[in-house]
């Protein structure tokens, strides 16, 4: 009876231990999980921490553009927390280059006949934009990026004609309509297709600047 009773003592303490195991195992997975998906603990507390960033303005960047696109591109890796003054981290930008050449061309027609020429007209442009940019932590003024020069372009297209026939059409009722105020975009002037461009164009750019940050980590 003595033996048995040790016996089933033991396996009471054996269960109780294996129990012990199974509690600190699930209590680490938890732990571990809450980590992972940037809840915070004092132990994973910097796991989901964001640096703030201040993107003060950027010469050359008149209409601001370019400034409105890398704070939306910082925001959106969740890493980063915009803030208008007084970040952990400042990236300083200069708008260095804005330059468009011509891309694609076709063969000009007579003005009145409609009737093909020998010579072509340019109907699109590549617009290309650099940047020089510097990453700064205020903390210690240490450089963490840069200075380094970062470029992105942006094609368009547009309608560089005098043809009567490319510019107006009518109406059934016989009113006369331009073309352009029905058009998407490729049949704006060279002029108003190259405003347009900026926005894809600043966008290109700064995603191109915060790829270059983030491959730093």
């Amino acid at each position: 009876m003595l033996m048995l009773a040790s016996k089933l003592i033991n396996l009471k303490t054996a269960v109780e231990a294996v129990f012990r195991i199974k509690k600190v195992v699930a209590g680490a997975l938890l732990f571990a999980l809450a980590c992972s998906c940037s809840y915070r603990f004092n132990g994973c507390e910097q796991e989901g921490a964001k640096e703030t960033i201040t993107i003060p303005y950027i010469p050359g960047d008149a209409q601001g553009q370019l400034n409105a696109s890398l704070v939306e591109a910082m925001s959106e890796t969740g890493r980063y927390e915009y803030r208008g003054n007084d970040g952990h981290l400042l990236l300083k930008a200069v708008l260095v280059a804005d330059n468009s050449e011509r891309t694609d061309f076709r063969y000009d027609r007579e003005p009145i006949s409609g009737r093909r020429k020998k010579s072509l007209v340019a109907i699109g442009n590549r617009r290309t934009a650099t940047a020089e940019v510097t990453l700064i932590d205020t903390r210690t003024d240490e450089v963490l990026f840069g200075p380094a020069t970062v470029t992105a372009s942006a094609d368009f297209d547009y309608d560089n004609t005098d043809v009567f026939e490319d510019l107006v059409f009518f109406t059934p009722g016989g009113n006369p309509q331009t073309m352009i105020d029905f058009s998407l975009g490729q049949l704006d002037s060279v002029e108003g297709a190259h405003d347009v461009s900026a926005s894809p164009l600043y966008h290109n750019l700064a995603q191109k600047i915060v790829d270059g940050i983030m491959n730093l980590e």
